[in-house]
């Protein structure tokens, strides 16, 4: 039974790819993202809860586009209690 889903899985993986990118720039042979988000790739991050240091970061993006939906969403008419 995997500890994380695997839509979880696939964000670590994306976030390590965008870190090694980013940290990383003169490597022009950087690895293809279509490498590193193969089925077994996937399949250890969530069994064995590999990249877990990525989470914050993810959950940190998240809530900043949580929070640019709510501001961008229409705003309640009507006064303030």
């Amino acid at each position: 039974m995997p500890r994380i889903t695997r839509s979880h899985a696939i964000a670590r993986l994306i976030a390590k790819w965008l870190d090694h990118r980013l940290h990383h720039p003169a490597n022009v042979e950087t690895m293809p993202l279509s490498k590193l988000l193969t089925d077994e790739n996937i399949a250890a991050t969530a069994a064995l809860d590999l990249c877990a240091v990525f989470d914050d970061d993810i959950e940190d993006r998240h809530r900043r586009r949580m929070l640019l939906r709510a501001w961008m969403e229409d705003k309640p008419q009507g006064r303030l209690q």
